[in-house]
C-alpha cells in the first residue's frame, strides 16, 4: 500500500490528535488544539488511512558553550493495526531529513524502546542516576548565603544559574519561559533559592514525603560554591525528620 509522509496542515489536526488519542490517552479526547508557536506535526499515510503521528519542538541546546539547533521530537505514535508494517521506521527517517532540512543539528527524544530509534540513528547519550543517602551521611555545610522559598510562579527567576551550569554540561536544553513552567510537571513541594551579591547563586526542589520517609530532592543547579553549599546545608535541614535524601 503507498507509503505517505509530511506535516500536518491546520485541516490534518484533528488527524493527529486521533492518533495521539488512541496511543496516548486510551481514547480519550487529544485536547490539544493545535502546535505550539515553534513547533510542527508530522504525520504519515499507510494507503489512504494515517497511522503515524510526532511533534518537533524547536529548541538549542549547549555545545562546549555555545548554543545549537536541537529538534526536540516527542508523541511519536502509531496505531495499534498499523505496527510492524515497516511505516513507523520510513516516518522515522523522513522526520529525521525534515529536521536537517528545517536547520537542525540535532535531534532529542526520550524513547520508550531505545532499540527502535537506533535504527534511525539515535543513540543514548545520558542516563538518570538516583543517589540515596542516610541523613546523617550527608555533608555538613554552612549556609554562607540566604535560602529562601520561592513560589511556582518564580521559577524564572533561577534561570541565569541554571544557564551558568547547563553551559558547561553539553547536551543541557536552553530553557524559555514556557519550558520552565513545563518543566516543573506537577509542582514541588517547595522551590528553595540561595541569594548571594549575583542573584540566585543556586537551587534545588524539594518534595518531602511522610514524617520519617525520604525527602526527594528534584533539580539542583548552582553557580558558585557558596550557592552549593548554602543549598546543601538547607537539604540537610529539611532532612531533620526524614530517614535520609
Amino acid at each position: 500500500m503507498e507509503y505517505r509522509f509530511g506535516a500536518a496542515t491546520p485541516d490534518l489536526y484533528d488527524e493527529v490528535r486521533r492518533v495521539w488519542s488512541v496511543v496516548y490517552n486510551r481514547g480519550e479526547v487529544w485536547e490539544t488544539e493545535a502546535p505550539a508557536p515553534g513547533d510542527t506535526w508530522y504525520l504519515a499515510w499507510h494507503g489512504d488511512r494515517i497511522v503515524w503521528a510526532a511533534e518537533v519542538g524547536r529548541g538549542e541546546v549547549y555545545r562546549s558553550g555555545v548554543t545549537v539547533p536541537c529538534g526536540r521530537v516527542a508523541l511519536v505514535g502509531t496505531v495499534a493495526e498499523a505496527r510492524g508494517l515497516g511505516t513507523a521506521n520510513r516516518a522515522m527517517a523522513d522526520l529525521n531529513r525534515a529536521m536537517k532540512d528545517n536547520g537542525f543539528l540535532l535531534a532529542a527524544l526520550y524513547p520508550y524502546r531505545e532499540v527502535f530509534y537506533a535504527k534511525s540513528g539515535y543513540a543514548r547519550c545520558g542516563w538518570r542516576w538516583q543517589i540515596k543517602a542516610p541523613r546523617d551521611r550527608m555533608p555538613k555545610f554552612r549556609a554562607e548565603l540566604e535560602v529562601r522559598e520561592l513560589s511556582a510562579d518564580r521559577i524564572t527567576e533561577v534561570a541565569l544559574c541554571y544557564d551558568h551550569m547547563a553551559r558547561g554540561l553539553s547536551g543541557s536544553f536552553v530553557r524559555t519561559d514556557s519550558e520552565w513552567t513545563k518543566r516543573l510537571g506537577r509542582r514541588p513541594e517547595a522551590i528553595y533559592a540561595a541569594f548571594g551579591p549575583s542573584g540566585i547563586e543556586g537551587y534545588f526542589w524539594a518534595r518531602p514525603t511522610e514524617f520519617w520517609g525520604w525527602l526527594n530532592i528534584g533539580e539542583f543547579a548552582w553557580s558558585t560554591p557558596a550557592g552549593y553549599a548554602s543549598c546543601l546545608a538547607t537539604i540537610r535541614g529539611l532532612a531533620e525528620n526524614q530517614e535520609g535524601v
